[in-house]
């Protein structure tokens, strides 16, 4: 079994929802880099990046903090909200990331 970490990016801050609510929102972190750096000098192998504001249907609210996190730490990151289009997965691989998580693009354009 292998555990990644995650950090869900809203208004570039590492947050947690309630119950997958919008607007029930908790900062644990207002530095994602400094959040994926700490991950990483803790010995984790991967780091799982949940783009929140995308999934809700905001674009490019949180691209520059993970292209910060890409460019801070070494270790494969995989990316995963809102990825709904070619043009946002081909940016996502252009800017390094090494996994995406698709959902219902993997379906609705197979």
């Amino acid at each position: 079994m292998k555990i990644f970490p995650a950090i869900d990016l809203k208004d570039n801050k590492c947050v947690r929802l309630n119950k997958g609510e919008d607007n029930t929102s908790v900062v644990f972190n207002t530095d994602p880099v400094e959040q994926a750096k700490f991950f990483e000098n803790q010995g984790c192998s991967r780091l799982h990046l949940v783009d929140l504001d995308s999934a809700f249907g905001r674009k490019n609210i949180n691209y520059e903090s993970i292209k910060k996190i890409r460019n801070a730490i070494k270790i494969p990151i995989q990316i995963g909200g809102g990825i709904r289009s070619e043009e946002v997965v081909k940016n996502y691989f252009d800017l390094g990331a090494d996994y995406l998580i698709i959902g219902s693009f993997a379906v609705t354009n197979s």
